[in-house]
């Protein structure tokens, strides 16, 4: 008998209740933390498959992924468990933001038809000019708890020219935290963005279109920050801290011959770009 029960705050994802054209059931989540994430088409399974074969990537580059645990049926559908990001935080206040990488959507086994569909959305978001476009958030007070939930819809509306003050900004540099945290939590994701810019540069061997990067900060729960090495304090004297990890895999390419992933480069560095300037400004 599985013990999963639905994840509440799925913030992205093609899910019944968003719309999207698959209607894939919605994420589950376990007590022992980790979220088991439904895979019942071929693109699930392409997905499952780069989870299993964790052992055999350069170390940088599995210090950003989640840990793959196991598959579970749920109603004859497979569910592939990976690391909760959010377990470890104070359940009430951690933000999260999913940020799709790249100006490319679409992997090489995409048809003609799907290439046109691809591009034509990716230029009517910030997915073309930036290379980066939010795909969901929740944004939570630090004094009052109080929540902000930002859409997928949100993400595709956002302008290029309005995604620092009103994504980038809004997500990252809560008005009701000290100027000191807020900077801290910034700095801190710019060293981990940094060393995933330092693996890209060298990597030649994957291309990762229409993934993920998932960003959750927030006040630990200490009672469970032993058991999970996914968050980093943003310093020694600090209750906050900060984790990152690359997310979905079901568009992973192969790079043949071998070359960079300059999609994901140009999305990286721009979204580098727009976390300086938040220090500039401030």
């Amino acid at each position: 008998m599985s013990t999963l029960k639905p994840l509440e705050d799925q913030i992205a994802g093609h899910t019944e209740e968003d719309g999207g054209s698959e209607n894939i059931p919605r994420f589950l989540k376990s007590d022992e933390g980790y979220v088991f994430k439904p895979v019942p088409t071929a693109r699930g399974g392409k997905e499952l498959e780069f989870y299993k074969s964790l052992d055999q990537y350069d170390k940088t580059l599995v210090e950003f992924l989640p840990k793959y645990i196991r598959t579970e049926i749920v109603n004859n559908v497979p569910y592939m468990g990976i690391e909760d990001l959010t377990y470890g935080y104070l359940e009430d206040f951690a933000n999260v933001a999913d940020i799709k990488m790249g100006t490319r959507t679409y992997d090489n086994s995409a048809t003609e038809e799907k290439i046109k569909a691809e591009q034509h959305k990716s230029s009517k978001t910030t997915t073309k000019p930036l290379g980066i476009r939010f795909c969901g958030a929740k944004i939570v007070s630090p004094t009052t708890g109080e929540k902000v939930k930002l859409s997928k819809v949100w993400g595709k509306q956002l302008k290029h020219d309005k995604i620092f003050e009103e994504g980038i900004k809004k997500f990252f540099w809560h008005p009701d935290r000290s100027l000191k945290e807020n900077q801290l939590i910034v700095k801190s994701y710019l060293n981990k963005l940094e060393r995933l810019l330092t693996f890209f540069e060298n990597n030649q061997q994957f291309a990762f279109y229409s993934s993920s990067l998932l960003f959750v900060y927030g006040p630990i729960d200490s009672n469970k920050l032993k058991q999970r090495d996914t968050i980093s304090l943003v310093s020694s004297d600090s209750n906050i801290g900060i984790s990152l990890k690359m997310i979905d895999f079901a568009h992973v390419d192969t790079i043949s011959p071998p070359t960079k992933d300059e999609s994901y480069i140009f999305g990286l560095k721009n979204l580098i770009s727009f976390l300086n300037k938040l220090l500039s400004e401030n």
